[in-house]
């Protein structure tokens, strides 16, 4: 009874951690949106452009 008991409640707390991190993920996404696509841009070309060097080796 007792392990079950503990099981509901580290399935709460689980289900509400994941909610948080994915809410805050999302909101730290939104937040950080210009400079984070200026990266992801910039190491995306980077990765496409060694890709490409590579194989013209």
């Amino acid at each position: 009874m007792s392990s079950k008991k503990y099981a509901d409640i580290f399935r709460k707390t689980s289900a509400c951690f994941f909610i948080f991190c994915t809410n805050f993920t999302v909101l730290s996404i939104m937040f950080f949106s210009e400079p984070f696509q200026e990266v992801f841009n910039e190491t995306y070309t980077f990765s496409k452009s060694s890709v490409t060097k590579r194989k013209k080796q």
